[in-house]
């Protein structure tokens, strides 16, 4: 036998082998974007207060009143200042240790519903007089709860900039953790447009309140994106591996998780909540040799749902016992070449 031959064929066959016993596809992490995720339902209830710019009325705009003021104080409900319409309210020469503070204030209870609704409250004002001379004024929101019981305060602050129209606004959202947002368990709320000065202060200036909104915020949610997985790529079936899933919401809501891993063990639960953007890891055992993909969604606290994420994972058929068994294959190989040499001599 051409011993040439012999190692060439020996060293061909030990090359196949081994390139064959080392190919393992790997994984790769992408988004499907076959699934849009429906978005949060519009919502729009409009201005939930009575007569917002104060055009309608008798002796006082309808739907308002005011507290008593003592002294050279006096409410205003004319058309000398008007921001929308005709006519707006005011106060004019609010005397300090006499009437401290003067208000507006709506006559009925406005119902709400803070557990599923964000709230805007805003107001145009307008200040005539110098700064010195004004008092401090505010759009007030007195919360109450079920049984009409005093709940708490909140103030939207309307600051001198000028002798000039301005607005102030702000959104209270229960779902937060700010002090400055409505009760979880208000169930109503009034509303007052105040003017405050100090017991020694005299404020010979006027402020107008124009065009009042409280109301139910217009709001589209947006879905979390769809999650990062990252972890092997492939292994050894029996065997535990962890894997991380990351979903941004972009209001920054919570997230919710829920995982397929391609193998009869996948149920239907949403793992969470857990921080947007934090990196949540969960482990996984594939029982069987073969080619699976694992894929998560991920849903915010509006039950808005983002695209899938996925991540191909091979648990290889020779993985654990092809090198053993490439051994005995490349054993057999050199004693046949090791005998044919001997029957050569």
């Amino acid at each position: 036998m051409n011993r040439n031959f012999t190692g060439t064929v020996a060293k061909g066959l030990l090359c196949v082998l081994l390139a064959f016993s080392l190919v393992i596809p790997s994984g790769i992490a992408y988004r499907n974007g076959d699934d849009i995720a429906p978005e949060k339902e519009r919502i729009t209830l409009g201005n939930l207060l009575p007569n917002p710019s104060f055009e309608e009325g008798g002796d006082k705009p309808t739907g308002w009143d005011h507290k008593a003021m003592c002294g050279t104080g006096k409410y205003l409900w004319n058309s000398d200042y008007s921001h929308e319409g005709k006519k707006s309210v005011g106060m004019l020469n609010i005397v300090g240790g006499c009437s401290d503070s003067a208000y507006w204030y709506t006559l009925d209870m406005v119902p709400v519903d803070p557990r599923n609704h964000t709230y805007t409250a805003s107001v145009w004002y307008k200040f005539r007089g110098e700064k010195e001379r004004c008092p401090s004024s505010y759009l007030r929101i007195v919360a109450y709860d079920k049984d009409k019981y005093y709940l708490s305060t909140l103030e939207v602050p309307c600051p001198y900039e000028d002798n000039d129209w301005h607005y102030a606004g702000h959104d209270y959202d229960a779902s937060n953790d700010s002090s400055q947002t409505l009760p979880v368990d208000a169930c109503y709320v009034k509303i007052s447009l105040c003017g405050i000065v100090e017991w020694n202060q005299n404020a010979d200036a006027e402020v107008r309140f124009d065009s009042v909104f409280f109301g139910v915020r217009e709001h589209i949610n947006n879905p979390p994106e769809a999650p990062d997985i990252s972890g092997p790529s492939s292994g050894s079936p029996g065997e535990e591996y962890s894997y991380n899933f990351v979903s941004t919401d972009p209001e920054g809501d919570d997230v919710y998780y829920r995982i397929n891993w391609g193998d009869n063990s996948s149920d239907t639960i949403w793992y969470g909540p857990y921080a947007s953007g934090e990196a949540v890891a969960f482990t996984h055992t594939w029982e069987n040799m073969g080619n699976y993909t694992i894929s998560a969604v991920a849903k915010d606290v509006y039950n808005a749902q983002s695209e899938w994420g996925v991540l191909g994972v091979t648990m290889p058929i020779f993985y654990g016992f092809h090198l053993s068994l490439m051994e005995r294959v490349i054993g057999w190989i050199i004693h046949a070449i090791i005998g044919a040499m001997h029957c050569q001599f």
